[in-house]
């Protein structure tokens, strides 16, 4: 058996254009997808540094952070690439008041660290998930609003404004007549105890 493997002109990388912007130099970019001018055009490497460097502008709050390249033409021993690396605005998350939050780490309840985003609908899960817990927890009549704006060119501030209002104890317990339920099941039954937070 014999396997003839015409492997042709390996391909160069000729010139490197970076486009978007981000925090991260010119030489890094090159320098962690070996895309540079006059190497040999690899383009899986290339396409996991690009990876990299989206997870890496990712994890120092850049949530929208993308990082990908232009396809060359197939052919020909000599390619143009063109790289896009763009930030995005650089993320601050407030919670007004803070001390409102329910219990338990904050990334239960607002994972954009752990997702690495700030998709609307990632947050709106968040906001809810924040209310559920509260009138979980006897604020039954807590709300919780989210809001966004962007102070300056860069830079972008997500809010969660949380109204928990009054915390309310189970005082009694009333059966409409009719129900087969005995007052002693429903003494019993988790959270409509007497005294627990309703």
């Amino acid at each position: 058996l014999v396997f003839l493997v015409d492997a042709g002109p390996r391909t160069i990388i000729r010139t490197v254009t970076i486009e978007g912007s981000s925090p991260l130099s010119k030489a890094t970019i090159e320098s962690r997808t070996g895309a540079v001018p006059g190497a040999a055009f690899r383009e899986r490497q290339i396409a996991a540094g690009l990876v990299v460097i989206r997870d890496t502008l990712r994890s120092r709050k850049y949530y929208a952070a993308i990082a990908t390249y232009t396809p060359p033409p197939p052919g020909g021993t000599e390619v143009d690439l063109v790289l896009r690396v763009d930030a995005g605005p650089l993320v601050e998350l407030q919670i007004e008041p803070s001390d409102h939050m329910p219990s338990g780490p904050r990334s239960n309840y607002i994972p954009i660290d752990r997702e690495g985003s700030i998709d609307p609908d990632l947050l709106d899960d968040a906001r809810s998930a924040i209310q559920t817990a509260l009138r979980n927890d006897g604020y039954w009549k807590a709300e919780v609003q989210r809001d966004q704006t962007d102070p300056e060119p860069g830079r972008r501030i997500i809010r969660f404004t949380i109204d928990r209002g009054k915390r309310y104890r189970v005082a009694s317990v009333e059966l409409a007549p009719g129900l087969r339920l005995s007052p002693d099941s429903v003494a019993h039954t988790d959270g409509l105890k007497i005294g627990e937070w309703f």
